[in-house]
């Protein structure tokens, strides 16, 4: 039998297992402990191009799989800031609101998702600040 734990259960909380025969439960309860196996931790998509620009407060997508199958307060971490606002999509995708680019930071930073304190992902150089955008270019008269 294989029972993936829900995300926002981790490894010291406590989870009971029934098992049921058609209608009737078969008399034992299985209790999360050293034998359990959490399986299904959040894993970030690396091969979407997580990007926005380096104004910040942008909303883009985090994407990947085992999010959750609810809103469980996902955090997104953009290097070392902390999104302005997170908010769950679904399983495979979590909206953040982008914080600012600090001065002289880097372009290109690590992105890290917690979807509780022990079921985390983390995608080295895996955020992309946008670099700055020219609209046109003009002569100058001397």
């Amino acid at each position: 039998l294989t029972c993936f734990a829900p995300a926002w259960l981790y490894e010291r909380r406590v989870a009971f297992l029934r098992v049921y025969r058609g209608d009737q439960i078969i008399e034992k309860a299985y209790s999360t402990g050293l034998s359990t196996t959490f399986a299904g931790s959040p894993e970030l998509d690396p091969d979407h191009n997580h990007n926005g620009p380096s104004k910040g407060s942008a909303l883009v997508s985090v994407v990947g799989a085992g999010f959750g199958i609810n809103d469980l307060s996902q955090r997104v971490r953009i290097g070392e800031k902390v999104c302005e606002a997170s908010e769950w999509s679904s399983d495979t995708a979590v909206q953040c609101k982008i914080p600012r680019k600090p001065v002289g930071g880097n372009k290109q930073v690590d992105l890290v998702l917690s979807v509780s304190p022990y079921r985390t992902s983390e995608l080295p150089l895996g955020f992309n600040y946008d670099g700055p955008k020219i609209n046109g270019v003009s002569r100058l008269e001397a």
